[in-house]
């Protein structure tokens, strides 16, 4: 069963099986999120958690992230998983990075910076500012390697690579799309590194730009 309709609902539609409850209703805004939306996605969980089926919950890696770990969103993940681990459901809990895919929510990182590019407005970027990336092909791969390990009751980081600097993937974006870059660097960002607890078999391209080309302009399945 699979709860929600954005982009990762629709990258692991394939995914879908009837002993677990794939969670991805979450929070839409994490640069601005209203408590609304905390207490909506909250109730939500308690709603599907259920002791006969495991329980797949989409957290975030950002938990690493120094600069912006205090936020409120990141602390609602956290509350989220500990209501989760502190279940008596079977559960998986998937802290995931920032997602490229050709559709999806405009405030994250791609559909940001796409639209910035099509309408030729200029980004601000912090000059040390990293992120780890997974495509939605990836993100399929990645949920059907841990669902047939039979891991369970776990907490899994999903990255495959080390962290790219934004301002590249800003570059790449615009190289794929043959867009006119219009940035700004300033001072401040933060190089972080997540540690892989759990061996993923997923290729990833040599090339950042390839890594886009490759999700953006193909169909999700």
């Amino acid at each position: 069963m699979i709860v929600g309709n954005g982009l990762i609902a629709k990258a692991i539609n394939s995914c879908d099986r009837e002993d677990v409850i794939l969670f991805a209703s979450g929070v839409s805004n994490s640069v601005s999120p209203k408590d609304h939306d905390f207490r909506r996605e909250e109730q939500l969980i308690r709603e599907h958690l259920n002791n006969n089926k495991c329980f797949v919950y989409f957290s975030t890696i950002s938990i690493y992230d120094e600069s912006i770990n205090r936020n409120s969103y990141i602390g609602h993940k956290l509350k989220m998983e500990q209501l989760i681990q502190q279940s008596n459901c079977p559960y998986l809990i998937l802290r995931l990075p920032n997602i490229i895919g050709s559709a999806g929510n405009p405030n994250t990182l791609y559909p940001y910076f796409k639209g910035c590019l099509e309408n030729n407005e200029k980004v601000t970027i912090k000059r040390d500012a990293h992120r780890y990336l997974l495509t939605t092909h990836q993100l399929c791969k990645m949920l059907n390697q841990v669902l047939m390990s039979k891991e369970r009751d776990a907490t899994i980081n999903c990255v495959i690579e080390k962290p790219y600097k934004v301002v590249d993937i800003y570059k790449s974006i615009a190289t794929v799309l043959k867009l006119k870059p219009n940035f700004e660097l300033i001072d401040g960002g933060l190089h972080y590194e997540v540690n892989a607890n759990f061996e993923f078999d997923i290729q990833v391209p040599a090339l950042l730009s390839d890594l886009i080309e490759e999700e953006v302009l193909l169909p999700l399945g």
